[in-house]
């Protein structure tokens, strides 16, 4: 059974077929040059949208070099279209966006160049963008994901203050938006998927930055999930921020509070999992989940119930690897997990 539905996929590349089938506009405008520019400029532009969504969902399948094909579609096409109409707004934030979610994730460190140089491309347009515009919403919420996402890049690259900077830039921004539209949930989302950034590996990260980072997250995911209820993406993001929050509260000893905090994760993704079966993000953010409150059980002594949990976390790991397996991050994963459940099944063992 495939880990993300497929529909979404079939229905963006159908939609592409038809509008390149659609009849020539110039049947349509023959007497109107402008009104004929103007139609295959907007067309044009409606097909990269649908190549860009196109990579997203096949990206979520885990199908990375199918997406980043889809995403070199949409960005020749909509360079192309921004170098003839360099004014057209639309173009140039299309642009930018797609810019910025080809990039979506980890950065492969052979293409860590590529990426800092189109997200440096992004921020050009969106700075230029912002000068016509200083108050849009729109621009401001785009210039925020793109400090997001070009700090890791540039932490990898040894550039650590410019990082710390980026990330810095993101969380102002995006908490002012909080502040002045606390209804709207995009930028409560966007702010959540900041804070969860923090790589709690990373040298010279703080456990009490940590804690203060995922804190926030939560608090801004439960307010999230109350104005919004029975969303599965927005009750995801919340149960990653408890995993990550229980993660940190283990690091610094705090038991309880990292058991209550895993456990409202894992109970809280496996009702999603049980509305939305097979969705890869949320059966990858189970599985770590499970795997973090595993080892913290073992570690307490508790291996009957690790062992139950690990087995768990096992069995998806592998079954996402057997679909994934160019994905290194799953696979890493699965070797983790694998090597704890035999650790756990070790001790419980060596106390029977």
């Amino acid at each position: 059974m495939p880990l993300v539905s497929t529909e979404s996929e079939a229905a963006y590349q159908r939609a592409i077929g038809i509008c390149q089938a659609l009849p020539s506009s110039s049947k349509l405008y023959k007497d109107d040059e402008i009104t004929l520019r103007r139609q295959m400029f907007a067309n044009e532009l409606l097909i990269a949208s649908f190549h860009a969504s196109s990579a997203s969902v096949i990206r979520m399948q885990g199908r990375l070099n199918e997406a980043m094909q889809e995403f070199q579609i949409a960005k020749r096409t909509l360079r192309r279209l921004a170098d003839e109409r360099p004014f057209d707004r639309n173009a140039r934030l299309q642009l930018a966006t797609v810019l910025i979610d080809s990039w979506s994730g980890l950065v492969p460190p052979r293409l860590a160049t590529q990426a800092e140089s189109e997200y440096h491309e992004a921020l050009t347009i969106i700075d230029e963008l912002l000068i016509a515009e200083p108050q849009s919403t729109t621009c401001r919420l785009l210039l925020a994901r793109c400090y997001r996402s070009i700090a890791p890049v540039l932490g990898r690259r040894q550039q650590r203050a410019e990082a710390i900077e980026a990330t810095a830039q993101s969380l102002r921004i995006l908490e002012g938006l909080v502040a002045e539209h606390p209804n709207a949930p995009d930028y409560k989302f966007e702010l959540i998927a900041t804070n969860l950034q923090l790589d709690v590996d990373s040298p010279g990260v703080r456990i009490e930055l940590a804690r203060q980072r995922f804190s926030r997250a939560v608090e801004l995911a439960i307010e999230l999930t109350r104005q919004t209820p029975n969303m599965p993406q927005y009750e995801t993001i919340q149960c990653r921020a408890e995993t990550q929050l229980g993660i940190v509260l283990r690091r610094a000893n705090e038991m309880d509070a990292a058991l209550a905090s895993l456990n409202d994760a894992i109970s809280g993704l496996s009702a999603v999992d049980a509305r939305r079966p097979n969705v890869f993000l949320v059966l990858q953010s189970l599985a770590v989940a499970q795997l973090e409150l595993g080892e913290l059980l073992c570690e307490i002594h508790r291996n009957v119930e690790a062992v139950k949990l690990l087995r768990s976390s096992t069995e998806h790991f592998d079954t996402m690897n057997e679909s994934n397996q160019k994905n290194a991050r799953l696979r890493q994963y699965l070797i983790r997990s694998r090597q704890s459940l035999s650790s756990a099944l070790a001790s419980s063992r060596s106390l029977d």
